[in-house]
């Protein structure tokens, strides 16, 4: 995995978390023509990623 993709995870109490910013999903609506609205919240929520799960490279525009 590159440094920059490393970058995005953390590992935390046995799980490894991801960071999605508003970008990634304006990026992800531009590219596939889906989505809706992007919430914030004002209280991190993390989600574990599956064991194996694939690391996601997002393009910066």
């Amino acid at each position: 995995m590159s440094q920059e993709n490393e970058r995005r995870y953390m590992d935390e109490q046995s799980k490894r978390y991801m960071l999605v910013l508003n970008s990634h999903f304006a990026a992800y609506r531009d590219k596939y023509q889906r989505g809706g609205d992007f919430r914030i919240y004002s209280d991190l929520l993390r989600e574990p990623l599956p064991a194996g799960t694939a690391a996601i490279t997002v393009p910066r525009p």
